[in-house]
């Protein structure tokens, strides 16, 4: 008797060794109003894109806890790491961000 080979699934964000779900933005794509007709390698490019932007807001916001002595990311470590970056800073400059108080107004140690 011979087996059964089982087929291991293996999703779109792993075959592009992604983190962010590729299916599900490609879904989005879809659904939106935008174009019913998207290219499956759109959603793999606009996912790319989005886990590079956070994982450079990421970076940068731990860095500003660890400058600061601090352990937790809070949304002022993410709005100074948005306003440090100038890419950053032009892409989500007019963002608010749920703090309390600026960036501008923190002391920098």
């Amino acid at each position: 008797m011979r087996k059964k080979k089982v087929k291991i699934r293996v999703s779109k964000a792993q075959k592009a060794g992604l983190i962010l779900p590729v299916a599900r933005i490609e879904r989005y794509l879809r659904a939106g109003q935008w174009n019913p007709r998207t290219s499956p390698l759109s959603a793999v490019y606009i996912s790319a894109t989005l886990e590079h932007i956070l994982r450079r807001i990421l970076a940068q916001s731990m860095a500003w806890a660890d400058a600061m002595k601090r352990v937790r990311i809070t949304p002022l470590f993410i709005a100074l790491a948005v306003k440090a970056d100038p890419d950053l800073n032009d892409l989500l400059g007019n963002t608010m961000f749920k703090d309390g108080r600026p960036a501008e107004f923190v002391a920098v140690f």
